[in-house]
């Protein structure tokens, strides 16, 4: 279970040129990790206060997270962590079976060896936080990944309209991660022969897993679902 000290703790090892990123990169994973709870309103002084990063950085954060769709500003009130929407998450999986399949194509097209070596190297932390049931590490190394390979892609375009998405998906990953564990399992397991592929270049391979792995979301979804509609 992730936590505010942990979060500052984890990020103040960060080196940061832009305290806007900062305190947008604390509040995402505060968001994902259910630290900021959904539907709840904070101030925009209590933001600033929890992670110790000044209200400016923290507005300019908090205008980010809004055009991600992950807080609503309410004038006079505070600022809004998004629901958790059920709708959301079908309704994303659409659009990433097409922006996801162009992305880890054009990586394992387009990714110098330098970049496949770091990808091997997210793999083995991948794969030790996997093997220890870590969710805040396998957290961030999902999202760590996911935008890396994004980059990879030579499509800043792509990259752009996914990131939504992506943290949707990353918000559900969390939420489902020890109360699904078989299904969480077998996506860590595609996540990892997904980056083998990428690092290979084998692009119909890469693109076969980031499909299998988009079939496993939907079954967190309908998990989700069961356990939301259940008396």
């Amino acid at each position: 279970m992730n936590s505010i000290e942990n979060v500052k703790a984890y990020y103040a090892t960060k080196s940061y040129t832009n305290l806007s990123q900062k305190a947008y990169d604390m509040l995402l994973e505060l968001i994902l990790s259910l630290v900021l709870e959904p539907d709840r309103l904070y101030s925009e002084l209590e933001l600033s206060t929890m992670i110790d990063v000044g209200r400016t950085p923290v507005r300019e954060a908090v205008q980010k997270l809004q055009s991600n769709m992950l807080v609503d500003v309410i004038p006079r009130s505070g600022i809004k962590i998004a629901p958790l929407k059920l709708e959301d998450f079908y309704l994303q999986i659409e659009v990433r079976r097409v922006l996801e399949k162009l992305i880890v194509s054009r990586a394992a097209r387009f990714a110098t060896d330098a970049e496949r070596q770091y990808i091997r190297e997210l793999s083995g932390r991948y794969r030790a936080a996997a093997e220890n049931k870590d969710d805040i590490t396998s957290l961030r190394t999902d999202k760590e990944f996911h935008e890396y390979i994004a980059t990879c892609s030579r499509n800043p375009f792509a990259k752009k309209a996914l990131e939504p998405f992506q943290i949707l998906e990353q918000r559900l990953f969390y939420i489902q991660y020890k109360a699904e564990e078989s299904v969480i399992s077998r996506i860590n397991e595609l996540h990892l022969l997904l980056m083998k592929e990428i690092v290979n270049g084998n692009i119909e391979g890469a693109c076969a897993y980031s499909d299998t792995m988009l079939d496993c979301t939907e079954k967190l979804v309908h998990a989700r679902m069961t356990m939301w509609t259940s008396p």
